[in-house]
């Protein structure tokens, strides 16, 4: 995965909270639905920590333009730190999103290839997020690569 860029499940209890304090965790990307949380946002945000929640039914993918904003949320906090993108279990929502921000970061559309890379980290990222068209984050993956494939075509013919 990227430098300064962890995924993984919710914090249960404090001591996870703790725990993510001493790697250096500066910032957070949380992808549940708000009665999902084990600990309150407050409390991350009582850490010092930035945090940008988003409303994601489980199974789910986020909706486009969450996943553009988490991205850009995520280029902008992992410069000053580490990042910790979750969901519930750290494997099918918060895998989209961190999915998405390698795609940008690394300019390329190679999903299987990313989530490969990622499963070499984190062995527990679903494989339902590579099986398009069937599950809405693989369409949600499917579709962001097709946006960064545009984008890579427009700036080669305004070049």
């Amino acid at each position: 995965m990227a430098e300064n860029l962890y995924l993984g499940r919710q914090p249960a209890t404090m001591e996870n909270i703790k725990e993510l304090k001493s790697l250096g965790i500066k910032a957070v990307v949380s992808c549940l639905e708000p009665w999902e949380f084990l600990v309150p946002l407050e409390k991350y945000r009582a850490q010092g920590w930035t945090c940008l929640p988003i409303n994601v039914l489980d199974f789910c993918a986020p909706e486009d333009e969450d996943i553009e904003t988490a991205v850009k949320f995520i280029d902008r906090h992992i410069k000053e730190g580490k990042v910790y993108v979750h969901c519930n279990a750290g494997k099918g929502r918060s895998a989209v999103v961190v999915a998405a921000y390698i795609m940008t970061e690394t300019n390329s559309s190679d999903i299987m290839g990313i989530i490969s890379s990622m499963r070499e980290s984190r062995t527990q990222v679903a494989a339902s997020i590579t099986r398009w068209p069937f599950s809405d984050q693989a369409r949600a993956l499917w579709r962001y690569a097709k946006n960064i494939r545009v984008a890579a075509e427009e700036s080669k013919l305004s070049s």
